[in-house]
């Protein structure tokens, strides 16, 4: 994944974030930053904490991982099996769970679509994330419409969270 689609859906929730907390639905909120990529978009290292820590207005404290893959079409699909390539369950433990996530505070992730994890990788993510998983449908690109989605989706997720 380049660093421009990458940084598109933390750039979007960031600015999501800001007119929530413009809104009164946040309190505070910080991005730590762009992806770390080098040479045919690798990534060297996942970045060691999730992209974003947000405080409610309610108090409650939430740490929030982005991950805005594409849907990417196999060339063949065996009997059975995705038309799509998959993030499996060792790329979900070195890309998500294996972050230094802080112990008490909600966790939430916003990502593409579950349908882009096996099925390993998805058990993984419901026990890490339980509901607390925002599904964008397509990979945000930055768009107004993509910013209007997303602030409905985090209002609404911020709703119902699980502890």
């Amino acid at each position: 994944m380049s660093e421009s689609i990458g940084n598109a859906l933390e750039g979007t929730v960031d600015r999501a974030c800001f007119i929530l907390r413009g809104l009164g639905f946040i309190y505070n909120y910080v991005w730590t930053g762009s992806s770390v990529v080098v040479e045919h978009y690798h990534f060297v290292e996942a970045r060691a904490k999730p992209d974003f820590a947000i405080e409610l207005i309610t108090g409650r404290d939430i740490e929030a991982e982005c991950k805005n893959l594409g849907f990417r079409k196999k060339d063949y699909v065996k009997n059975g099996g995705s038309e799509f390539w998959l993030q499996d369950y060792t790329w979900v433990q070195d890309n998500i769970i294996r972050k230094d996530w802080t112990k008490g505070v909600t966790k939430l992730l916003i990502t593409t679509s579950l349908r882009l994890f096996t099925t390993e990788a998805t058990r993984l993510l419901l026990k890490f994330f339980g509901s607390n998983i925002v599904q964008t449908g397509k990979q945000i690109a930055g768009t107004q419409k993509d910013l209007e989605m997303m602030i409905l989706e985090l209002d609404d997720q911020f709703k119902t969270l699980e502890p």
